[in-house]
Formats: structure tokens, C-alpha cells, sequence
């Protein structure tokens, strides 16, 4: 008989359609190719659904068929004879915060007790908990996700350069700086710039993916904009946005020490910045909104993203780099995250928004390298109003080379979540979360 893994998924409708169903077709696959090879050097891994009923306030244990993330009939702590007890669930797969319930995390943390100690009785080692909660909730509270981003490491360099961040409530008023840098100040409080106002929470119900934009000159909420912000939340976390970046999110799913990398266009995003001339006046944003993102409006081709970003690429070692930092935080330690990079131009960084780029250096360059400085022309345009830079403006379109703007540009994490969505990525993630 072959060896067998029972695995459990938990997550709200949404996580299923996002991750969770692609992961179980994968499965599907691969459990095929073992079965017809009878090879005992690989395990048939058996996909259930961890269920949340909010009328029971528990965890079910529900078959793959079943309806997704949240159970609507009575059930024990398994639902039937064809799902695994608890005590027989090797691992969990979790993104529980996205019920948008602290009961339900309540209830997963006390399903997950229980379980190891059913497994206990019967000398078996825990669960594997892919992530334990303890870790992940610092990925929830913003505030706390960008104060353990804005440190330094023991050898003085900075964990990953964040926009200047700072925490807001409707009931105090004052903005409180975040982290160590945030009290810096920079170009943007004289001259104006673009402010992202995001709610402190930041998993769970969709309001929490409502963003709010505007332009001002000033670290203060105007009206129009307190107006606009979700009514569901309090405290709200206010950053400096950096509407001057290249025209792209680089997006990291990380699997333990591995990185995948995908480049995603804001071209949309930058243009409903620009068409807004007024100052002080709201522009939202659902960041689960996949038509802003999406390749059409990408401005320079795929090929020469890829090509930047390929494993032997200097870019691609220096992401892996961010990512290790970020993982070996000793608070954090995660398995399964991602996290968002925009590209700054150096002059931007350096003389616009005050980054200490000597602690640092440009997406494509090597540790310690000699900065180049850009032309007059190119550094002009770099600290000019906003605009969108154009395919040239990143590579040589005829060789893909990319330019010393791209080179030299500063990767600024915005952010950091666990068990992120794995629709439309390449398969070789599915492959590596199951080695």
C-alpha cells in the first residue's frame, strides 16, 4: 500500500478559488502519476477541507467535494466516515484569518490543540502547521508588520527599505511615526506627494483591501479623505506612496528558502493618479482588483522581466536576499509568504524621499558596486511630476538590456502576507510546497 498524507486546507470561499482548488488539482495529478508507478518513494496526498461553521463556532473536517471554507450543517469534529479524524491529519494548510472572525481563529487554535494531543496519546509528532499562528498573526496588525520591517539587522543594514509608514486614528488624530525611519523627514512634506491610507487590519474582511489614495503636502487627513476611509475600522496605517516608481509591483511568493517572481503592471494605477489634479481629494483602491494589474498593461515585454529577473540574475539574488532578511526575523521565521516590491529610481530615493542608500544598493547591482550617476536629462525626469516611464526608460528593447535607471533603482517592500494567493502562478510553486 502506498504511503498516505492527509492534508487539510482552511480558508474562507475566496482563498479556495484563489489557492487552494489549483493546489487540489495538482494533487490530483500527481496522486495519478503515483498511483500508476506504485512508487513507495512518493506519498498519494489526500486533500480535505478544514471547515469553519460560524452556528457551531468550530472547526469540521469536510471531504473535497464539500462546500468551501465555511460548513453549514451539523457535524462532529470530522463530518463523515470518508474524512480523517483529527488524529490522523499530518498537516494544515491555513490562511484562517481571511473568515474575517477572531472566533474563528479562536476555534482553528483550539481544533489544532486538540488534535496534537489526540496525536500525542497515540505517540504521534504534531501537526505540520503551515503557518503557526503565533507567526503569522504579526503579518495581520499593519502597524506591528512594518515596525518589524523598519529595523536593522546586527550588521547595521536595514531588514528592507518601507515607505516613510505611520499610524492614524479617527479618535486621536495625531500620526504616529512607525518604525525608525518614518520620523525621517523628506522632500514630499514641502513640495507634496501621494499618500496610501490603509486599514491596520490587514486580512480578513474585504474592507481590509480597501485603500484610499490622494496628494497632498501635508502629514494630515483631510476631510474629504477621512470621509472615504471604511467605516469597519478605526486605526489606520498612512504611508507615503510612491506613485514616482517604475510602473510595475514585483510580486514574491516564497516557499521556505525558495522565491518565485512574477512582475505585475500599475500602469492603470498611475494613470488614475495623474488624471486626479486636485489636491487633498480621495482616489480608492481594492488591491484584490485584478483588472488594475493586469499584463495588458504592461509596458515593457515579458521576455525582458524575465530575463531581469532569471535565477542567475543579480536581481534575482538580491530579491532572494530581501526575502531571507525578512524570513529570519527572529519574530517571523515564516514557510509561506509573500511580499511586494516597488522599484525607486535612485535619485527619487536618495533626494526626493531620503533613503540612505549607502546601506544599500540598486535591484541589479552587486553588493558594494560604484553608483552610476544617471545623465541630467534622466535624473531631471526622475524627480519631474509624476509621469509613466516607458519601456525604453527600463531596457534596450533590442537587446533587452536593462538601463542603469532599472539597475540602480531601490526595491521598497509595501508589503508582506502570508499564504498568499497561488492562481496564475507557475506550477513549480504547487511542486516545491509539497517536496
Amino acid at each position: 500500500m502506498l504511503p498516505k498524507i492527509n492534508l487539510l486546507v482552511c480558508g474562507n470561499p475566496r482563498k479556495h478559488t484563489q489557492s487552494f482548488d489549483a493546489l487540489k488539482a495538482y494533487l490530483e495529478e500527481h496522486n495519478k502519476r503515483t498511483e500508476q508507478t506504485k512508487s513507495t518513494a512518493h506519498h498519494v496526498i489526500r486533500v480535505f477541507h478544514l471547515n469553519f461553521s460560524k452556528a457551531q463556532n468550530k472547526l469540521v473536517v469536510c471531504p473535497p467535494h464539500a462546500e468551501k471554507g465555511l460548513h453549514s450543517g451539523e457535524g462532529a469534529t470530522h463530518n463523515d466516515e470518508d474524512t480523517p479524524a483529527p488524529a490522523d491529519v499530518d498537516v494544515v494548510l491555513h490562511k484562517v484569518h481571511t473568515f474575517g472572525d477572531p472566533s474563528a481563529v479562536e476555534a482553528f487554535s483550539q481544533w489544532m490543540e486538540e488534535a496534537n494531543k489526540q496525536r500525542s496519546a497515540l505517540s504521534r509528532p504534531p501537526i505540520i502547521l503551515i503557518d503557526p499562528l503565533e507567526k503569522v498573526n504579526l503579518l495581520t496588525i499593519r502597524s506591528t508588520l512594518y515596525r518589524l520591517l523598519d529595523t536593522d539587522m546586527e550588521n547595521g543594514v536595514p531588514v528592507t527599505f518601507i515607505p516613510r509608514t505611520f499610524q492614524w486614528a479617527r479618535d486621536a488624530g495625531d500620526m504616529t511615526p512607525v518604525g525608525e525611519r518614518s520620523s525621517v523627514p523628506s522632500k514630499t512634506d514641502v513640495d507634496g506627494g501621494w499618500w496610501i491610507a490603509k486599514p491596520e487590519e490587514g486580512t480578513g474582511p474585504a474592507y481590509t483591501h480597501h485603500l484610499t489614495m490622494w496628494r497632498g503636502k501635508s502629514l494630515a487627513m483631510p476631510p474629504a479623505v477621512v470621509a472615504d476611509l471604511p467605516k469597519e475600522e478605526n486605526k489606520f496605517i498612512v504611508q507615503e506612496f510612491l506613485a514616482n516608481a517604475l510602473p510595475v509591483v514585483v510580486k514574491v511568493y516564497c516557499i521556505g528558502d525558495r522565491i518565485f517572481v512574477k512582475v505585475k503592471p500599475t500602469t492603470k494605477l498611475v494613470k488614475l493618479l495623474i488624471d486626479e489634479k486636485k489636491e487633498d481629494t480621495p482616489v480608492k483602491m481594492d488591491s484584490q482588483d485584478g483588472a488594475l494589474f493586469q499584463k495588458e498593461g504592461q509596458v515593457a515585454p515579458s521576455s525582458c522581466w524575465n530575463k531581469f529577473f532569471s535565477k542567475d540574475s543579480i536581481a534575482y539574488e538580491n530579491v532572494l536576499q530581501i526575502a531571507h532578511n525578512i524570513s529570519n526575523k527572529t519574530e517571523l521565521q515564516l514557510h509561506l509568504y509573500g511580499f511586494d516590491i516597488l522599484l525607486l529610481p535612485l535619485e527619487l530615493a536618495r533626494d526626493v524621499h531620503h533613503y540612505n542608500v549607502n546601506t544599500s544598493h540598486g535591484i541589479a547591482a552587486k553588493a558594494g558596486s560604484k553608483v552610476i550617476k544617471p545623465d541630467p536629462q534622466t535624473s531631471s525626469e526622475a524627480n519631474s511630476s509624476l509621469r509613466l516611464y516607458t519601456a525604453s526608460d527600463m531596457f534596450d528593447l533590442e537587446t533587452e538590456t536593462p538601463t542603469t535607471l532599472l539597475n540602480q533603482s531601490i526595491p521598497v517592500t509595501i508589503d508582506v502576507n502570508y499564504s498568499p494567493a497561488t492562481r496564475g502562478w507557475i506550477p513549480p510553486t504547487r511542486i516545491c510546497l509539497f517536496d
